[in-house]
């Protein structure tokens, strides 16, 4: 008999003890992702509510994971995987909350929040509030970048700073200036590694966008912090930016540092804060720009000579708008519209039950590992992040008419992992997934909530117990 026939028969084989090891535990383990925590006296223990005790649970579970670890392929290549390079162009692409997207190039905007979309000669006008985005990000390529306390972020080419202003030379705006309290640190130097510049540049804001349980965000204490390129951090008040150095007053006084050992600044890490529009209140919107530059503002009008556009609170320079070419903008998302992000509330319940013993928590607008939410080289910067088994709980106290989401793996997993997303309302399933596997085409979810006052979000493991199970709801939101 072949060599190849011999070890596809092995595959098959160990394939499907594979399947009926997993089988076995697999609606217990979802059911314990949905009552925990458990009724009125009932057992506290997590496995005793998957009615496995500890020792076989994670016997089985190590047995899996080894064997799907040995196993190149368990289980059949996913028809809708795809490589990279074939990602469907989305730079002048539409997606409504009401109607089919489009493609359009963004031509003119107005005061209302009108805008107006050009494709193949023809004009087409939408409002704001009813446009999930158009375009993409472009993504940042190299620093500095100047990090607003919102998350917004600023490509320079200098930066100086001395007193209550930030002041920056901008290869699309020229020389412009912020006041101090919308900045909320510097990153002089982008680690080559996305993983590594997304955590440097959340690093530099002092935010914590991992959440467990009933925590949403945390900053460390009041303070500035200086992080050089050798990994060390000098803790104080940062007083003085300029070309060449970096002054901080310190406990034991002032400290004078060659700004060429910096790689990071953080003002104050207090002044950090995740902006939460309301729906139906007051619209701003993120826009991308081509060098990488991501700013949520308040208004911006765009015409065939200039876009112009105006943050949010900043009155530090002569004028408060900044102006640059209109093909610099690539990306336009809405905030404050007819659709609320989950990552805009906060959980009322989150559990992990993870096959082993490493809980995760659970990412705001970043995937589970900390970095931005990503799948197929696009960046999405609305949407959650877990790893299985996992379940978000929403207790809906306002009228919504659905929700809506895509659901995928996250590219940091090299194309691994492999997870099944259900949603419940009001307890009852109403969305069961097929397998989703890295690399396959985002899945969006549409599911009915009228009247519905509970939302559950389930993220179960699939193919190989929990390996890489990196899972995105990209773009998850309430729909009015």
């Amino acid at each position: 008999m072949p060599k190849e026939m011999i070890a596809n028969a092995v595959h098959r084989a160990v394939y499907l003890v594979l399947v009926i090891c997993k089988k076995a535990i697999d609606e217990r383990h979802v059911r314990s992702i949905l009552v925990w925590p458990p009724a009125a006296g009932c057992s506290a223990s997590p496995s005793r509510a998957t009615g496995l005790t500890d020792v076989p649970h994670q016997f089985m579970c190590c047995t899996i994971l080894v064997v799907a670890t040995i196993v190149p392929a368990a289980g059949p290549v996913s028809q809708n995987a795809f490589a990279q390079n074939n990602l469907p162009h989305e730079m002048s692409r539409a997606l409504p909350l009401e109607s089919a997207a489009f493609a359009g190039k963004l031509v003119a905007t107005d005061e209302k929040w009108n805008l107006v979309f050009e494709s193949d000669g023809k004009q087409q006008k939408l409002s704001a509030a009813d446009l999930l985005r158009w375009g993409r990000p472009a993504g940042l390529k190299r620093g500095p970048v100047v990090v607003l306390a919102d998350g917004g972020l600023l490509r320079a080419d200098a930066v100086k700073y001395s007193g209550e202003v930030v002041k920056i030379e901008s290869a699309l705006f020229g020389d412009v200036a912020v006041t101090d309290k919308l900045v909320a640190g510097i990153v002089f130097e982008l680690p080559v590694d996305r993983r590594d510049a997304d955590r440097l540049l959340d690093w530099a804001t002092g935010i914590n966008r991992l959440a467990a349980n009933d925590q949403r965000r945390q900053t460390t204490a009041n303070g500035g912090r200086i992080r050089l390129l050798n990994g060390d951090i000098l803790d104080g008040r940062v007083l003085h930016v300029d070309a060449e150095n970096v002054r901080v007053e310190t406990e034991v006084g002032p400290v004078v540092t060659d700004l060429e050992r910096v790689e990071a600044i953080c003002f104050d890490q207090s002044l950090g804060n995740i902006p939460v529009p309301a729906a139906g209140g007051d619209i701003k919107a993120w826009i991308g720009l081509a060098d990488g530059s991501l700013l949520l503002v308040q208004r911006f009008l765009l015409d065939a000579k200039k876009l112009t556009i105006s943050l949010s609170g900043n009155s530090a320079g002569k004028a408060d708008d900044w102006i640059t070419s209109p093909e610099e903008l690539s990306f336009v998302q809405p905030m404050g519209t007819k659709a609320i992000y989950l990552s805009d509330l906060t959980a009322d319940e989150y559990r992990n039950v993870p096959y082993l013993d490493l809980a995760w928590p659970y990412g705001i607008d970043r995937n589970v590992s900390g970095g931005r939410l990503r799948w197929g080289g696009r960046l999405f910067i609305k949407g959650l992040g877990v790893h299985s088994s996992a379940r978000l709980t929403y207790m809906l106290d306002k009228p919504f008419s659905r929700f809506e989401a895509n659901t995928a793996i996250d590219d940091s997993t090299g194309g691994m992992g492999s997870v099944r997303f259900r949603v419940y309302v009001d307890g009852k399933k109403k969305y069961s997934g097929q397998i989703v596997r890295g690399r396959d085409m985002p899945v969006p979810v549409n599911v009915d909530i009228r009247e519905a006052k509970r939302l559950d979000l389930i993220v179960d493991f699939a193919d190989r117990a929990g390996q890489e199970d990196h899972a995105n709801w990209l773009e998850a939101r309430l729909v009015r």
